[in-house]
């Protein structure tokens, strides 16, 4: 994890091409829900004047409606090459999902991209963005239809990705195993997760305690969530640890973080 001051974009196209840190929305518009994962990129845009897509506004027609039945995955069937191709390489990067008619799908780069996935300010009040490579984003296709002003029909669409999951592919066996429990105060185990990442495993405990602190404080680090946590526990219902299992020859050892 990198702490840098850089170009940001929500826009899949310029993070690849252009290496910009891709950040990602929490809303595609103002008076839309949250999304209910990490946010949304934008990975697609589409006008009805578009030459060589649309020819005529029967053909815009039709898409609109096979959108409006199907969905994202639709808009995926389109992005692949057909309703029953599972996958497609785009040069920079691949997308594969596991069934046809599902509208989720794992973007796969063939180099890492910069994205952002926190921050903070500086001693001089300056923003400072979190960034971390990551080679792969997993979630599910979404999409917005836009009017101009005065038109009863859509003229354009866009088409997010709302992530649910990131990360590094590790092609190397892991040295630790880092494990996530969240139980009762009285000792009951609520659930267990288990990651060879440090990085989703730290990911996963934060965006648990932001959610389930009773103050409804947003946490920086996970050290300072396992704090109020641990100097809280007679006044919440349930809390969390982190524990790292070091795997070696020489015999393994469970480590509370």
């Amino acid at each position: 994890m990198k702490n840098e001051v850089r170009k940001t974009s929500c826009q899949l196209f310029e993070a690849v091409d252009f290496g910009m840190a891709l950040k990602l929305l929490k809303k595609t518009y103002p008076h839309d829900c949250s999304c209910d994962g990490y946010g949304f990129v934008l990975i697609d845009y589409l006008e009805k004047e578009m030459d060589g897509v649309f020819p005529n506004k029967a053909s815009w027609t039709r898409y609109s409606n096979s959108v409006d039945n199907d969905g994202g995955a639709y808009l995926l069937s389109r992005m692949l090459g057909g309703k029953k191709k599972l996958k497609a390489d785009f040069g920079d990067y691949a997308i594969k999902r596991d069934a046809w008619y599902e509208d989720t799908c794992t973007i796969s780069f063939k180099k890492p991209i910069k994205m952002v996935v926190g921050g903070y300010s500086d001693a001089n009040g300056e923003w400072i963005n979190i960034v971390e490579e990551v080679n792969y984003l997993k979630g599910q296709i979404t999409y917005e239809w836009l009017w101009k002003q005065g038109e009863k029909i859509a003229s354009s669409i866009e088409v997010f990705l709302s992530i649910k999951n990131y990360g590094k592919t590790s092609y190397h066996q892991p040295n630790q195993i880092h494990t996530v429990v969240i139980y009762a105060v009285l000792g009951e185990i609520e659930s267990v997760e288990s990651f060879t990442s440090n990085e989703e495993a730290h990911r996963y405990l934060l965006n648990w305690a932001n959610k389930n602190n009773r103050d409804g404080l947003t946490f920086n680090s996970t050290s300072e969530a396992l704090d109020w946590f641990r100097n809280n526990e007679e006044d919440i219902d349930y809390t969390i640890e982190l524990f790292e299992h070091t795997l070696n020859t020489n015999g393994d050892k469970l480590c509370k973080a």
